[in-house]
């Protein structure tokens, strides 16, 4: 069995206004595995995309811990999350977070030379992952003239540039059609072979035939927790 690599110990996250405090997360206890494809599943307001946040280490959560590879995060300051990101997480958004004014290729190679690899190696490794997701033969267009589909199959090619361990996919198909979505979750269930994987979703059924194991959410707390079936080993 793979390593734990994300926990979670009765961790809280709210949202404070003038007005009312809102809980996002309700004392959560989680751990995942390298290996696992987690579908998150719940209505509208569940607390779905706050979790997604909080691993991401987008959002500060209030009570409780988070830790990565054992390590446990209350201590960290701006900086260390920044690495963190940067490091350790790739985040798709319903949002794409690619690079308009660059070419597909300039996306793919531009993630990967943050990272400190060279020119030639970057540019070698964006061919391959943009051969994986159909993008190649469109490296040299402008990523602002993309379909949507498109346009979310780059954002999840950025992603996978990332050497990192955890890829977190925050509701990745609201914008697309059933055959782009069908191609985006195969693309994510194939990365789960080496990394965590974890897909926030209001569609279950289009990731039930790949998920590993289903979350589902509500009020800020984890009403369900199933295995479905054998992680990537």
């Amino acid at each position: 069995m793979k390593r734990v690599i994300l926990e979670l110990r009765a961790l809280s996250k709210y949202y404070i206004s003038e007005h009312a405090v809102v809980v996002g997360l309700n004392s959560v206890d989680l751990s995942f595995r390298v290996g696992e494809f987690v579908a998150v599943t719940g209505e509208s307001g569940s607390g779905k995309s706050t979790l997604a946040h909080v691993l991401a280490g987008i959002l500060p959560y209030a009570n409780g811990e988070l830790l990565l590879d054992g390590s446990r995060t209350p201590h960290y300051d701006g900086a260390d999350w920044e690495a963190y990101r940067r490091d350790k997480i790739s985040f798709i958004s319903q949002n794409y977070g690619i690079l308009e004014g660059l070419s597909v290729g300039e996306n793919v190679t531009s993630a990967l030379r943050i990272l400190g690899f060279s020119p030639e190696e970057a540019k070698k490794q964006a061919e391959e992952i943009l051969h994986r997701l159909d993008l190649f033969e469109l490296r040299h267009r402008l990523a602002a003239k993309l379909s949507s589909g498109q346009k979310q199959r780059l954002s999840i090619a950025r992603a996978l540039a990332k050497p990192a361990s955890v890829l977190i996919a925050d509701e990745p198909t609201g914008n697309l059609d059933r055959e782009n979505s069908e191609k985006v979750i195969r693309l994510l269930a194939d990365a789960a072979r080496d990394r965590l994987v974890i897909l926030i979703t209001h569609e279950f059924e289009e990731v039930a035939a790949y998920a590993t194991r289903r979350l589902t959410l509500s009020d800020g707390k984890v009403i369900t927790d199933a295995p479905l079936r054998e992680p990537n080993v």
